[in-house]
């Protein structure tokens, strides 16, 4: 499998290179891709779990705006 490509664009010069990602960049690529996505589906899973809590109080977030919170 190749890399995925990189852009480099020169301002003195006004040209462009591409080239392909080492096996280093791209690993650092993928980490940040992989760590991102993590914190993602953390993030929405606690505000599935606020929303339930809400729910269970009989309270919605529209409740919660209303009363400016």
């Amino acid at each position: 499998m190749t890399n995925p490509l990189i852009k480099i664009y020169d301002v003195e010069t006004d040209t462009t290179t591409e080239r392909e990602m080492t096996d280093a960049e791209f690993k650092a690529w993928d980490d940040g891709n992989k760590a991102k996505a993590a914190k993602d589906a953390a993030e929405a899973q606690a505000k599935s779990s606020a929303e339930a809590k809400l729910a269970a109080l009989g309270l919605s977030v529209a409740d919660l705006k209303a009363l400016g919170l």
